[in-house]
């Protein structure tokens, strides 16, 4: 904390001020050559709960090792076409090609299950009603979705030394503070839960990330470590 005039400052300044060290605020990436498609949308219509139409027609492609931004305000359709794309809302029509394997379409869809089982992983934009259960330990949460599988759970029963310490080294690795795997994950701040759904999304390699609001009420701090992550996958 200090204090500063508005006009002998800037925001490196007072990013560093805010987090006790320098920080990013440009991330470092290399430049990318454009290869083979994995995800595809094409002509996608979608309803919201009240039978709105939120996603028109959409249509894109997304290349291996790219990274595709959708920018807007809230309520145009972002969530509703995020929860179509991972398997979570069905179409009204058009469909998603998932390495050219049809997933999704006004007929059919597969579920988040299945859709990790095939390599995409989702970061969903409200991490604490849809991708945490707070009143859970941390540990619990950075195996959701991966606790029926080696080495977390063998013929039904769960590991509970594995699990533990996956978990140490999943919060030392992320920066997840404290470094308490024991502790309820509502004791978090909202930067270190983000941080959770990340360690254990991105952990698992996926060949398809979708991600939504990554960084939304966290600290500057934990937005510089998590763009860099998503731009080091």
């Amino acid at each position: 904390a200090g204090l500063k005039r508005t006009n002998s400052t800037n925001k490196e300044q007072l990013a560093e001020m805010m987090v006790g060290r320098s920080v990013l605020l440009n991330v470092n990436k290399s430049k990318s050559t454009k290869c083979k498609s994995i995800f595809k949308v094409s002509n996608l219509k979608v309803r919201d709960e009240l039978d709105v139409l939120r996603v028109k027609g959409v249509d894109f492609e997304i290349h291996e090792g790219e990274i595709l931004g959708l920018a807007g305000v809230t309520g145009n359709g972002q969530t509703e076409l995020l929860e179509a794309l991972s398997g979570i809302k069905k179409v009204e029509s058009g469909e998603v090609r998932l390495f050219n394997e049809k997933i999704s379409d006004n007929n059919n869809f597969l579920n988040p299950k299945e859709l990790k089982e095939r390599g995409l992983a989702h970061v969903p934009e409200d991490r604490q009603r849809m991708g945490l259960i707070t009143n859970f330990k941390a540990t619990e949460n950075l195996i959701f979705g991966y606790h029926h599988k080696y080495p977390f759970s063998k013929s039904s029963v769960m590991m509970e030394d594995k699990i533990l310490s996956y978990s140490e080294k999943a919060m030392k690795e992320y920066d997840v503070r404290p470094i308490s795997p024991n502790l309820l994950t509502s004791n978090f701040s909202g930067g270190n839960q983000q941080k959770l759904i990340l360690s254990r999304e991105l952990d698992k390699n996926p060949k398809v990330l979708l991600v939504g609001q990554p960084t939304r009420g966290v600290d500057i701090g934990a937005i510089e470590f998590i763009h860099q992550r998503l731009i080091d996958m």
